[in-house]
Formats: structure tokens, sequence, C-alpha cells
């Protein structure tokens, strides 16, 4: 097993760098954060934010996407995949 995997609930999880927009929105909901909130805490405007939560292509720079996850990652938020090549979050711990 990898030495950053976890199981949690029967399931195992992984760290990925894929960072798709039911993560973010999941991670912004975790945190109950507004999607302003996101765009302050991240430093990208609001419009980056919504654009990186629709669902599908998204016409967003990797550095904002990179800038959206160190803010996630900051308040304790990982993102991971599953065995079963789902995408997820796991919280502080």
């Amino acid at each position: 097993m990898n030495q950053h995997s976890h199981v949690q609930q029967g399931l195992t999880e992984t760290p990925t760098d894929t960072l798709s927009h039911a993560q973010i929105r999941a991670a912004r909901a975790y945190l109950g954060w507004t999607a302003l909130e996101l765009a302050e805490e991240s430093g990208v405007s609001f419009s980056t934010v919504r654009r990186v939560e629709m669902p599908g292509p998204r016409a967003v720079r990797d550095e904002n996407v990179t800038a959206i996850r160190a803010a996630f990652t900051r308040h304790g938020v990982r993102f991971v995949s599953y065995a079963d090549g789902s995408l997820g979050i796991a919280g502080r711990g």
C-alpha cells in the first residue's frame, strides 16, 4: 500500500493531483464557504470559481486551479481517489 494511502470506511484513498468540479464544490461545502469566500481565500476571481465548479471542460488557467487547491489544503482538505476510480475529499485527520 502506498505510504500516503489511508483506509477509511472500508475504502482505500490515495492522494490525487486530479481536481474535479465536484471535489471543489464538496470541499467548499465541507468548509462552509461560499464561492466568494473561496475566491478570497485562493486569490482568484469569483467568476473563476464559478467556471471551475461547472461540469465539463473548463477554461481555467492551471495556476488558478493550483491556488484553489492550496486554499483548501491550508484548511485541512485533502483530495483523494479511490480504487474504483472515483474521486473525493478527506477532511482534517
